[in-house]
């Protein structure tokens, strides 16, 4: 019999009335559990966040005190100051290389091994299956191999220094098992020991990154096979047919200011400026800077004209690259016409392979269209006495100093930073400045007697190659031989396993031929192929030698119809001179201890890739600047940036030659050389041979610029040169502003009649006020793209809709996206298209004719519509009223924002840690944009968010015991720890951190870790 509650009490002698008591006491103080719980659930969180913070933090308490380590002869001092900044002092070189390698470990380590993993294709380790198809990519070029390659290759002195720095970093690793960066768990692995190979891989990743040919000779090959490679030229536009001429990175000297080929000159840049904004230092101007010397005035009126004849008789030299030739009876303005001049490649494979390339470097933060630097260097006689060499014993005592060095590099702006901060010393060395986590080497800094800059030279050190297959054997492709023949030589194939979390290994066969991997092998380069997606099973469509055996002994009529197609077909290769053998570690090795400009040219010799301009100032006041790398040797006749055909001989590279040989450049009668990836030299030739280096550089702007501020200094000094790294004037936008102006002036009955062009319903005074006041203030502006600037953001946003208009009606959607995402040629070639239109130009206008519409659109009718658009699109994004007292709210730093992300926070996709508002940097408005010297470049796929910046800044006066850097976020990538992101403020503010030249740390460095060698 089952027994009630009562019952069951009685039973077991329980007071029922009691317990009913006890019931109502419980419920009369249930107010008092509840907050009670409340308090005892607060204490576990807080105990939760206290245990989380220690989690996240647990490697970066260790900065004082003593730790034994094995690997030193003798004791190392990492000393750091009050911002992370390192001070790394010891007795012997490798002790103070080993000091950096512990101090990399302890700051960056997890920062170290995801490069490593990009480099070595291993994410899937990591992310699971969603990266899969990257790591193939990554696989297939091969950098571990690379690598590997060059560990054997390198100087005895070389590996001697990378042994002692990853010795340094395999200590950290081995006394502080366990006690690692937070990301290490939120992945859940722990790192491998680190290698000399890994270094060599950081200096290669580093390459690639710079490499703009890579994606520029994919798109560009796409783009021919869209609309013909006559039309794709004209988004390749020739230096010399720049609007206006771009100086030179070897120019002797000064360039000359840009002009504008429209009958509306703008206003000076300072001339509708207010005294409150002048002082800014954001703003580019430069009356707060000193006044040019007027005692010299006729110097420099014979400097400017030396400059201009200069510039006007020395056009840039042909090395017989096919350039866009008049037209022969093509109607290009027959809304019907399709050109069939097609490159070597075709449906797809180039764009596979790009959108590959371009999803690696995504997850990679490599974002950027075409990632540079500014560096400049000023002798300190050269405003004074341009003719001397020395200073002499009258030269006022204010202006004694020795050269200047400025310089800052662009890339994406992540977390943690991508430079490290630190300086190291030993009795035969002592220099101080930016080091790549990965490397030891400081790639921007000083010394005693040098400073130095590395910057992007944008050479074309890629080619792609089709290769022909043997129809006779598959296995086998043909190849040029030494005697210009042909001859058929066997793939090489690789089997490769990729381990992939949380699921089974994937493991994939690759084709070798000798130039590299065949890059149309790459996931989905079989989806041309219907007929082999359905003949042949999905684990094998990686497994390029499998599926030709399978088509091989395949009786399926539709395997065969594939099979046919594919031997038409050539697969894809490419060439880039980081698969060379090179010491660039040597040349940086050298650059730290170099004490003269022939000691920069002997370190030089061993540098390949990536190829770069080295700008240097030395304590003697000698200023100069020099190449580093080597390009390839290309027949003439043969365009570099399409893909080539493999088996002709003439298409094949014929060795290199050393950028060295052409040209270099010390002390030149201007006092100053500047490098803003511009273009190197005029007429370049190597030992007697035209040569050609590239036709991808940047948009002349920055360096323009640059050389106007040098023109109008009276001094330099260090605020000046840091003020200058903050300007955001942008003369590209000066020369691209009056075309707005022309367009809407030119607007009458009359023109449209006589030009007979059938013009979309458009009349001045059918603007609104808004749009009337927009064009006003764009007419008169003066450049500037400040943060705060109303004007800035509707030419910004008329930028977008213009190169929109303009090219995607020709290029479709996809294929546009991908063309201005690849390098800064839209930009160029954008100016370059408004310049050079022409209404009797079929070819010219065809550019700007829609195909959609039956009417015959020209340049000024895609202007004013692209103009219109922007007023509307800002006006939007600002959420304001339709009138002139709105405008004043429409700040550029409103629609043009930076957001400094953490790697794995970088997009929803790549979230991983919990943590991920903690580990992400605050959005801040911001100035500047591609064509400013403090970049702000926003991608046109993803407008006006900032892509990448000033990734660090350096300023020096070699006369001086100070260095003045900075970082945009911190010098640490310990996530909530104070060095995480300390810099941000004063970076934005355009401030610098001083630290003292000395090879003892100064009181700043009160912070000590010394590492004693390990009692056996």
């Amino acid at each position: 019999m089952a027994l009630n509650q009562d019952d069951f009490r009685k039973a077991f002698g329980v007071n029922t009335h009691l317990a009913d008591a006890r019931r109502t006491t419980f419920a009369r103080r249930a107010p008092n559990h509840f907050w009670g719980l409340v308090f005892t659930g607060l204490f576990i969180a807080a105990c939760l966040a206290v245990f989380a913070f220690r989690l996240a933090t647990r490697s970066a308490f260790e900065r004082e005190g003593e730790q034994e380590v094995r690997g030193i002869s003798d004791v190392v001092s990492v000393n750091r100051n009050d911002y992370g900044i390192v001070h790394i002092t010891g007795r012997t070189d490798n002790d103070v290389y080993f000091g950096i390698g512990y101090a990399h470990a302890q700051d960056r380590l997890w920062q170290m091994d995801f490069l490593r993993r990009v480099g070595r294709g291993r994410l899937s380790e990591m992310f699971g299956r969603r990266t899969l198809e990257q790591d193939i990519f990554l696989r297939a070029m091969r950098f571990d191999s690379i690598s590997s390659a060059l560990a054997r290759h390198i100087s005895p002195e070389s590996r001697a220094v990378l042994q002692a720095y990853t010795d340094g970093v395999n200590e950290y690793l081995t006394t502080h098992e366990g006690r690692i960066a937070a990301e290490f768990d939120a992945l859940e692995y722990q790192p491998e020991p680190w290698r000399v190979e890994d270094c060599l891989l950081v200096l290669r990743l580093w390459a690639w990154e710079l490499n703009s040919a890579f994606t520029a000779d994919l798109v560009l090959t796409a783009i021919a096979d869209t609309i013909g490679r006559e039309r794709a030229l004209h988004l390749l536009p020739p230096p010399g047919n720049d609007p206006y001429f771009a100086p030179c990175v070897l120019d002797s000297l000064l360039p000359a200011r840009p002009t504008a080929r429209v009958a509306k000159a703008l206003p000076a840049i300072d001339s509708l400026r207010t005294d409150s904004l002048q002082q800014r230092t954001t703003t580019g101007t430069l009356s707060h800077l000193g006044k040019a010397d007027m005692g010299n005035t006729d110097k420099n009126v014979r400097a400017t004209k030396n400059s201009m004849r200069y510039l006007s008789e020395n056009r840039f030299g042909s090395t017989d690259i096919p350039v866009c030739e008049p037209l022969s009876g093509k109607n290009y303005t027959d809304k019907n016409y399709t050109d069939k001049s097609v490159c070597a490649t075709a449906d797809g494979q180039t764009q596979n392979i790009l959108t590959l390339a371009q999803s690696v470097r995504s997850i990679a933060n490599m974002r950027g269209s075409s990632l540079g630097s500014n560096a400049w260097a000023v002798r300190p006689s050269s405003f004074f006495h341009p003719e001397q060499d020395s200073l002499g014993q009258n030269f006022p005592a204010k202006y004694r100093h020795g050269a200047m060095l400025a310089a800052d590099a662009h890339l994406a702006l992540t977390l943690p930073a991508r430079w490290y901060e630190a300086h190291l010393s030993s009795p035969t060395l002592n220099v101080l400045g930016h080091t790549l986590p990965g490397l030891p080497f400081v790639i921007v800094g000083r010394n005693d007697r040098l400073a130095w800059s590395l910057v992007n030279a944008m050479v074309d050190d890629t080619d792609f190659f089709t290769e022909k297959l043997d129809s006779a054997d598959l296995r086998r492709y043909f190849a040029a031989d030494s005697s210009g023949g042909r001859i058929s030589l066997p793939f090489r194939i690789v089997t490769d396993t990729i381990k992939v979390k949380d699921s089974s290994d994937a493991v994939v066969e690759m084709r070798y031929t000798g130039r590299s991997s065949i890059m149309s092998d790459l996931p989905n380069g079989m989806k041309n192929f219907p007929g082999l997606q359905n003949a042949i099973p999905w684990r094998s469509r990686l497994q390029s030698p499998q599926i030709l055996t399978r088509i091989a002994d395949s009786t399926n009529t539709a395997t065969q119809t594939a099979f046919q197609a594919l031997t038409r077909r050539e697969c894809l290769t490419f060439q880039w001179t980081g698969q060379q053998m090179s010491d660039e570690a040597l040349t940086l090795l050298r650059l730290a201890k170099a004490r003269s400009w022939d000691d920069v040219l002997s370190a030089g010799s061993t540098f390949a890739a990536p190829a770069v301009n080295c700008v240097v100032a030395s304590s003697d006041g000698s200023v100069g600047v020099v190449p580093f790398g080597i390009v390839p040797r290309r027949l003439s006749g043969t365009h570099p940036n399409f893909v080539r055909k493999g088996w002709e001989p003439n298409e094949a590279w014929q060795g290199f030659a050393r950028l060295s040989d052409v040209g270099q450049m010390l002390n030149p009668p201007s006092g100053r050389v500047i490098a803003a990836n511009n273009p190197i030299t005029r007429n370049a030739s190597a030992n007697g041979s035209p040569l050609h280096i590239s036709l991808l550089w940047d948009v002349p702007s920055r360096a323009s610029r640059i050389g106007e501020f040098l023109q109008e200094f009276e001094h330099c000094s260090v605020p000046g040169m840091s003020t200058m790294q903050t300007d955001v004037v942008s003369h590209y936008a000066q020369m691209l502003v009056p075309y707005i102006t022309q367009a809407f002036t030119t607007l009458t009955t009359s023109t449209l009649q006589a030009t007979g062009v059938q013009s979309p319903s458009l009349k001045p005074q059918a603007l609104t006020r808004t749009e009337r006041n927009a064009l006003q203030l764009i007419a008169a502006w003066n450049g500037a793209l400040e943060s705060t600037s109303a004007v800035a953001s509707v030419y910004s946003a008329f930028l977008e809709r213009y190169a929109y208009n303009t090219l995607a009606d020709d290029l479709g959607d996809g294929l546009y996206r991908q063309y201005v995402a690849t390098t800064r040629l839209p930009l160029r070639a954008l100016l370059s298209l408004t310049e050079r239109y022409k209404p009797d130009d079929s070819l010219s206008v065809a550019w700007f004719d829609k195909r959609e519409t039956p009417q015959r659109e020209s340049r000024d009718d895609i202007i004013r519509q692209s103009f219109l658009e922007a007023v509307a699109l800002v006006q939007k994004q600002m959420n304001t009223p339709t009138d002139i007292d709105s405008m004043a709210a429409w700040n550029y730093g409103r629609l043009h924002t930076l957001s400094m992300r953490h790697i794995l926070a970088n997009g929803a996709e790549w979230t991983h840690l919990p943590l991920r508002g903690v580990v992400n940097g605050q959005t801040v408005q911001y100035g500047g944009d591609a064509t400013t010297i403090s970049s702000g470049e926003w991608s046109f796929n993803r407008p006006f968010e900032v892509a990448a910046g000033a990734s660090m800044r350096f300023v020096c006066d070699m006369s001086d015991t100070l260095a003045y850097m900075i970082l945009p976020s911190g010098n640490t990538g310990e996530i909530m720890t104070r060095n995480y992101s300390d810099q941000t403020q004063l970076w934005l503010g355009g401030g610098l951190l001083p630290v003292s030249v000395s090879r003892e740390p100064n009181a700043a460095f009160h912070k000590v870790l010394r590492l004693i060698p390990k009692r056996q």
